[in-house]
């Protein structure tokens, strides 16, 4: 009697276990990025923002005071001409760094 009760707690745990594995579910993939340079268009600040986040380079990333690349791109922008097309094509770290005032030091 102590056997089959034995085995029938161990049958239901597993039981259990599988039921719990196949209920999981599993994050819909992310949408490709395209960059603005990829569809022909003008470069922006967002696809120049969204260029240093996939390199990895904190420029990329909310400053310390919490506001988006975009934006302190954007007001960057209308004191001194940024090198957006540079940045954009660049596809690899040491590229961007060839970017005029892109450090990317992760």
């Amino acid at each position: 009697m102590r056997t089959l009760v034995s085995t029938l707690a161990a049958e239901l745990i597993t039981i259990g276990l599988l039921a719990t594995d196949c209920t999981r579910a599993t994050p819909p993939p992310s949408p490709p990025v395209v960059l603005v340079d990829d569809a022909g268009g003008e470069p922006s600040c967002a696809s120049a923002c969204v260029r240093l986040q996939l390199l990895g380079c904190p420029e990329g990333s909310p400053s310390r005071s919490g506001v988006s690349c975009q934006a302190v791109c954007e007001s960057a922008s209308t004191v001194q001409r940024l090198p957006l097309a540079c940045v954009e094509a660049a596809r690899t770290i040491e590229a961007v760094r060839r970017c005029n005032g892109v450090r990317c030091i992760p």
